[in-house]
């Protein structure tokens, strides 16, 4: 059990992810302290263009976005029937450091 008041059983989070109105379903492995990478390496590997963000929607229906471990928690905490839905957004005007091993790092550090 976290601070954050949920259990993480066998390291692995089920997500559903909405991007351009379709959706995937996979489930995340991931050691504690780095879901948010699990997270973004996960989604770079689905979808290597890196030109959007994510969010999930709170409970007074706004999207929040997730750009940190912090943010990944909290998303946690306010699922429901284990199942962590998030939506792609317009990627803001601040590139994201990419994530060690996925491509886009392999291809910035090629050059």
């Amino acid at each position: 059990m976290t601070d954050f008041g949920f259990n993480f059983l066998g390291n692995v989070l089920n997500i559903k992810w909405k991007r351009h109105g379709y959706f995937r379903r996979f489930a995340l492995n991931y050691e504690l302290d780095k879901i948010f990478e699990a997270l973004m390496k996960k989604c770079d590997e689905l979808v290597p263009t890196n030109d959007f963000g994510l969010a999930w929607i709170d409970e007074e229906g706004d999207p929040i976005c997730i750009n940190s471990e912090a943010d990944i928690l909290l998303a946690i905490q306010g699922m429901n029937a284990q199942l962590l839905r998030i939506h792609s957004i317009q990627k803001d005007k601040t590139p994201r450091p990419p994530v060690e091993g996925n491509r886009s790092s392999q291809i910035a550090t090629s050059k």
